[in-house]
């Protein structure tokens, strides 16, 4: 707080205006942005109307709509390169990351989730989108998603929809290689290396897992669980029946193949679908369990989808 109460008043300063002396109590009084996420207005005004239907006492009350905006102007997380213009278009002070202004913000937020709570034993990674329309280059368009236009962000969390950890995608130029096994498996790794040798167990979809994802993140103390695609199975393709052999079987036929530890699970529900995990180690003895009961279990989804809570 005390470094954003820095840089805004030096921005004030630099932009060849009066210091606006922020002051810390007055960044704190700036958090009714948060009550105005909740409560949307068409126009950020409205919420100091004179009219009594419109005026919303919790932010007028504490600050004045000129203060706001005055504050909101000069809101400043980091100190510009002098002689450097701000707009959108001008030359930053490091072109490969599109965040570098929200940079020591970013880093102390993820740093207060991971200290706010213990880790729990199950987590998972995906993609989250947060939602916006605004004029930004790292803006994307994900049809699936229910909110089709917004920030992309890889999240690690709990089942209770926690987070411990996020990156926000920046691009493919942006890619912080960490491994040999492509970018979708690094994003894994990159927001589970605090986990590593703590028995964690992590789910992930389709777009992440690999039979030798899998592998490193047993390596590294975690155990996975996913679904995979059909052209990822590596050697248990030759081992399980094709799509058109399954599909003659009755509904819930299920197929397993074991490498190592790891065991891939074909099985025919509406469409043939492949599922992917390590065995649990407990007391130095491997525990077998079937695999259609552990994808039938309701804490499976729960577990794969926790990120989306």
């Amino acid at each position: 707080m005390d470094n954003i109460v820095y840089q805004t008043n030096l921005y004030s300063q630099r932009n060849g205006k009066q210091n606006i002396n922020l002051t810390k109590k007055e960044l704190y009084v700036f958090g009714i942005n948060l009550v105005m996420s909740y409560i949307r207005y068409p126009r950020v005004r409205l919420y100091w109307s004179s009219e009594n239907g419109l005026r919303m006492d919790l932010i007028a009350d504490v600050m004045s709509v000129n203060r706001y905006e005055e504050i909101l102007r000069n809101l400043h997380f980091i100190e510009n390169p002098v002689g450097v213009r701000t707009k959108s278009n001008s030359t930053t002070k490091n072109s490969e990351d599109k965040m570098w202004k929200l940079r020591p913000f970013l880093d102390k937020l993820q740093c207060n989730f991971m200290n706010a709570m213990d880790s729990k034993e199950y987590q998972s990674v995906d993609e989250q989108v947060i939602p916006m329309k605004s004029k930004i280059s790292i803006k994307q368009y994900l049809p699936k998603k229910p909110k089709k236009w917004g920030i992309k962000c890889w999240v690690r969390a709990d089942t209770g929809g926690y987070v411990y950890r996020f990156e926000i995608y920046r691009g493919a130029k942006s890619r912080v290689a960490v491994s040999p096994l492509g970018a979708c498996a690094d994003v894994v790794l990159r927001l589970c290396d605090d986990i590593f040798h703590k028995n964690h167990k992590v789910f992930f979809d389709n777009l992440f897992c690999s039979i030798s994802l899998l592998d490193v993140l047993k390596s590294n103390g975690i155990y996975g669980t996913g679904t995979l695609r059909s052209n990822r199975m590596q050697g248990a393709k030759q081992i399980l029946p094709t799509d058109n052999i399954i599909k003659k079987e009755p509904r819930g036929t299920s197929y397993v193949a074991t490498r190592n530890g790891t065991t891939i699970t074909k099985w025919y529900d509406k469409a043939p679908m492949l599922g992917k995990w390590t065995k649990l180690e407990q007391e130095g003895q491997d525990q077998d369990v079937t695999p259609p009961t552990i994808l039938k279990k309701k804490e499976s989804k729960t577990h794969l989808y926790g990120s989306e809570v």
